[in-house]
């Protein structure tokens, strides 16, 4: 499993009803960080990570997973990375939990139940409400 990092440049800020939003002007590609194959952390394989998010008053980054419960129920991490002159010198991971349907249970194996599981991709941490939002691609039937 490779996770790869990018860094930001904040070009300006400009006001939009009554909100300040911050312009990217440039993206700079930082490195490659390969986890071993079938990493285990507290009962989870890691891998499939399609969408990253960084909390700066914790210095935690939030990791979604896009498992589609097969391996293990759909989830994200919360790990801590440490960066070096050279890019990744490290990955420790701190947390993971299950994402949960509206009822609070789990979101059904594929295989059982192909369209109300989800296909998690990507998360976001909104540090003024200290919300976590994620999206799903869902099941793509066509019928």
């Amino acid at each position: 499993m490779a996770l790869t990092l990018g860094g930001c440049a904040v070009h300006r800020n400009s006001i939009v009803k009554q909100q300040t939003l911050t312009t990217v002007s440039k993206l700079k590609y930082i490195n490659t960080y390969v986890f071993p194959h079938d990493q285990q952390f507290r009962g989870t394989t890691i891998g499939g990570l399609s969408g990253i998010d960084y909390d700066p008053a914790s210095q935690l980054y939030y990791l979604i997973c896009d498992d589609r419960s097969t391996i293990n129920p759909a989830r994200f991490y919360t790990a801590k990375i440490a960066l070096s002159a050279s890019g990744i010198s490290d990955v420790t991971f701190k947390d993971v939990k299950t994402l949960k349907q509206q009822d609070g249970s789990s979101y059904p194996k594929l295989k059982v139940h192909a369209t109300h599981t989800t296909d998690p991709e990507a998360m976001r941490y909104n540090g003024l409400t200290q919300q976590l939002y994620w999206t799903s691609e869902g099941e793509r039937l066509i019928k």
